[in-house]
């Protein structure tokens, strides 16, 4: 499992030219591209390992395994973040350092790997099956287009990217460090880069484009946040709504405006987090004994990481987390309110 993800980074270490990226293309464009596409699964499974070691399976909860997935990837990107800014500080973001770890996380997580339950063949009417399948299809079809156009294709249509989030991703590697060269600080970038750990440790080994790969896979927990609401809005409803509506918000989250944003800044990753707090905070209104310090465990690298990218994102925390806290006072009490006081 690992020989795809070594072969990929070795060969990002030599990136295709950046006029070749933009204007020429060939087979340097097409090799470093391969790369990062070979990569882009493994950066979602490095956070899932992470996020693995770090959270057992709860009990007194009632999480499906798409859940816990997104629970544990959640809380290791978050992991993740702090461990890059960590590193950064003290400069060790060297492919040296930071290849084995990433290398060795991909390792440990494979020998932790859970064998998926095998799903059932579809059962129900023929156009019922019919529309299933081609909503798998138009899904899968549209994860391709983001992949394509979102990931690999340079992102620079705003002038913003390459000027300022390029340019501070560069620095990183080339300084392995997060601090401003002294001979030509770049004050914007830092003040903007600085704290997103996530960025800056993959960028250490990859290239200053892999902002693009991680905002794909945020926008990918966010959908999947959103197709698991509609699972617990739709509990009790009809057998139709139940095995439709899921996918179908899996899709028009997929396919919404938010494919819009700039996908090589941060906005993707601060949308996440702020969602992912909320919507993990709201598992307090089932959530019943040790499975409130679960909670809190799950959520605590996301409540760190997300004022440290920007410090005034704390703010938007608070206010998250005062909404849903109101929320479970009203349903619960204060017994479980307290918690979102906590986090």
């Amino acid at each position: 499992m690992m020989a795809p993800a070594a072969a990929a980074v070795a060969g990002l270490q030599r990136p295709a030219p950046y006029q070749a990226m933009l204007f020429e293309g060939g087979p340097d464009v097409a090799f470093f591209n391969a790369c990062h596409f070979v990569l882009l699964p493994y950066i979602a499974f490095c956070f899932h390992s992470v996020g693995a070691a770090f959270l057992a399976r709860p009990m007194g909860i009632p999480l499906g395994a798409l859940d816990l997935a997104i629970f544990r990837t959640l809380a290791g990107a978050g992991i993740v973040s702090i461990l890059g800014v960590a590193l950064g500080s003290i400069w060790l973001l060297t492919p040296w350092v930071t290849v084995p770890i990433f290398l060795g996380i991909i390792f440990l997580g494979s020998l932790r790997l859970e064998a998926l339950p095998l799903r059932a063949a579809p059962v129900g009417p023929p156009l019922l099956r019919l529309v299933s399948t081609l909503l798998t299809v138009a899904t899968i079809t549209v994860l391709g287009y983001i992949v394509i156009t979102k990931g690999l294709l340079l992102d620079v249509w705003c002038l913003d990217v390459p000027q300022h989030y390029y340019a501070y991703l560069n620095e990183v590697r080339y300084h392995h460090g997060i601090w401003m060269d002294p001979g030509k600080p770049m004050s914007w970038s830092f003040i903007a880069g600085h704290g997103n750990g996530v960025h800056i440790f993959l960028a250490s080994f990859m290239s200053a484009y892999v902002g693009q790969l991680v905002s794909i896979i945020y926008f990918l927990l966010l959908a999947l946040m959103g197709r698991q609401a509609c699972v617990s809005v739709l509990n009790r409803a009809p057998t139709v709504m139940r095995r439709l509506g899921p996918p179908s918000a899996l899709l028009l989250a997929l396919a919404s405006n938010a494919l819009v944003m700039d996908f090589g800044k941060y906005h993707m990753q601060t949308a996440t987090l702020l969602v992912g707090l909320g919507w993990g905070s709201l598992w307090l209104l089932s959530a019943e004994g040790v499975a409130t310090r679960w909670l809190v465990r799950a959520l605590a690298p996301l409540a760190v990481a997300l004022p440290m990218s920007q410090a005034q994102y704390e703010a938007f925390a608070c206010v998250t987390l005062a909404f849903v806290g109101t929320v479970t006072l009203c349903v619960r009490g204060w017994r479980l309110a307290r918690v979102c006081v906590g986090i």
